[in-house]
């Protein structure tokens, strides 16, 4: 296996985006400490990028506090922050 290699890389740094979102599959495996140690990695060469990051399906305490391990200013979204909401119970006008 070639890592980090593939299309997925190179996108960014071909594409401009405004954040970067890890998958919830890296913050569910955080137990796991070869993957939870890839993923802190991963995290430390993503922040040369200047972009937000966003953890995805951070769902439990655990979850939430290895996000803030890393470090302030990371985003996180999931059931541990809150559930999810329909656009019309946001209530938001156009």
């Amino acid at each position: 296996m070639r890592f980090p290699s593939g299309p997925h890389i190179e996108w960014l740094t071909v594409l401009d985006f405004d954040e970067i979102k890890i998958d919830r599959i890296f913050i569910a495996n955080i137990d796991d400490p070869v993957k939870r140690a890839l993923l802190v990695s991963v995290v430390k060469g993503l922040r040369g990028t200047g972009k937000p990051l966003v953890f995805e399906g951070v769902e439990t305490p655990g979850q939430f506090e290895f996000a803030c391990s890393l470090g302030p200013g990371y985003l996180v979204q999931g059931w541990y922050t809150g559930k999810p909401e329909t656009i019309s119970a946001m209530n938001i006008q156009g």
